[in-house]
């Protein structure tokens, strides 16, 4: 068992007391979260720092996609036996949070976080998550992630075997592909924030977690603005993230992330550069009026 497999599924193992889930069609399962966010996602003004969101997702992904104590044999579209042949690799991500989420009177437990299989092509498989309150009627957020299923020896795309297709392609829509690259050109002159990724960054594979580059984007916003002469430290009200992984970044490892305002001014553009000044992951960021920096 590899130790992203091993990760995972200790981490569903362990949450077996706090999560609960329902697998409520082949390609659907509920998870319910009673205690919603954990002290760690508020910021210091009491609201959800973005990217916790993101971490949410990421643990329903790892409570579903392995059996726990009480169904240790089952996995939501049978990713715990997918896992068993196949690294899988974030590719794309789309994170889209409804403006009540950042209301404080909005209650951030309990929470429902709903996955379903939404695509499925060659190699990659996307699943929509819903972040939702029993009592709030729209969700308070949904993100799409597509995974590339990668080989273990030669690390290139791996085509998703017939009997997992047999099973799930049917679900799958073709509208729902995320295939998503920065459009906007990089001017001359951009701004640009240094950081090394920390080991607490980082996941299974020890590369920074996918999760965390929404955060090294949020940073560096926020620490440029103070850097100016700011003196507020308050995150952005963001509405829609979308951010495109284009390869790994390493424990120790320096980083520079680039951002600019494209002319329209409608949202924020990231490009963050490893040591070789190669580019790792690509952003770009839409606020909600009246909350940017």
């Amino acid at each position: 068992m590899s130790s992203r497999r091993t990760a995972f599924a200790w981490t569903a193992f362990q949450l077996t007391n706090s999560f609960h889930r329902e697998f409520v069609a082949p390609h659907v399962v509920r998870v319910q979260v009673p205690g919603g966010f954990s002290f760690e996602a508020f910021d210091r003004q009491g609201n959800i720092k973005p990217w916790s969101l993101l971490s949410l997702v990421e643990s329903g992904r790892a409570f579903s996609f392995n059996g726990n104590q009480n169904d240790p044999e089952r996995g939501f579209i049978d990713f715990n036996i997918l896992y068993r042949d196949i690294l899988a690799f974030n590719a794309t991500c789309s994170l889209t949070i409804n403006r009540d989420f950042y209301r404080k009177e909005t209650s951030k437990s309990p929470l429902i976080i709903t996955k379903k299989l939404v695509y499925a092509g060659t190699s990659t498989i996307n699943i929509l998550t819903e972040v939702s309150h029993p009592e709030v009627k729209a969700p308070l957020a949904e993100c799409r992630v597509q995974t590339v299923c990668v080989d273990k020896t030669t690390h290139r795309p791996k085509p998703i075997p017939d009997w997992w297709n047999g099973k799930y392609k049917k679900y799958s829509k073709p509208e729902e592909v995320l295939k998503w690259r920065l459009s906007y050109p990089r001017p001359s002159a951009v701004t640009s924030y240094p950081l090394i990724i920390q080991p607490s960054d980082c996941d299974a594979y020890s590369h920074a977690n996918w999760t965390n580059y929404l955060k090294f984007c949020c940073d560096a916003l926020v620490s440029t603005n103070v850097k100016k002469g700011g003196s507020n430290l308050k995150l952005p009200q963001i509405k829609l993230a979308l951010l495109s992984y284009v390869k790994e970044g390493n424990v120790g490892e320096q980083l520079s992330v680039d951002f600019w305002s494209p002319p329209e001014k409608k949202c924020i553009c990231f490009e963050i550069l490893d040591e070789k000044k190669d580019i790792i992951c690509q952003a770009q960021l839409e606020m909600y009026e009246n909350s940017r920096l």
